[in-house]
């Protein structure tokens, strides 16, 4: 998954992520005032994302690695 950080409305600043296969599958929702602040909210989703467990139907099925 790649992430694309790009301007917006207002000199706000979104972040997206896009599967291999160019789809976006997630975006960041709301405007950052800076760049900077855009990057470190993308930095921070990848750390937690290595934390966290995939649930199926409520139940952990294993951790994300």
């Amino acid at each position: 998954m790649d992430f694309e950080i790009y301007p917006g409305q207002r000199g706000q600043w979104y972040w997206r992520a896009k599967a291999r296969n160019g789809r976006i599958v997630a975006d960041s929702g709301e405007g950052y005032a800076s760049r900077w602040n855009c990057e470190r909210a993308v930095l921070q989703l990848c750390r937690g994302i290595r934390k966290q467990r995939v649930l199926i139907n409520g139940k952990a099925s294993r951790q994300v690695i």
